[in-house]
């Protein structure tokens, strides 16, 4: 691992790199449902806060 001459010029060349454009794939992917059990939690817990505050 290289050490940097100083940590401005570190930080510089991590942020330069991070800039960077991602090139295009070649292949289109759709996007990702979400799966019913992943919706039932967030009802669940949207239901207990709603619960929660009717209690006080």
């Amino acid at each position: 691992m290289r050490i940097p001459i100083s940590r401005v010029r570190s930080v510089t060349e991590t942020s330069m790199m991070f800039m960077m454009p991602m090139p295009p794939t070649s292949s289109d992917t759709d996007a990702i449902a979400p799966s019913s059990s992943d919706m039932t939690r967030v009802v669940s817990a949207a239901e207990s806060a709603a619960a929660a505050r009717l209690r006080r």
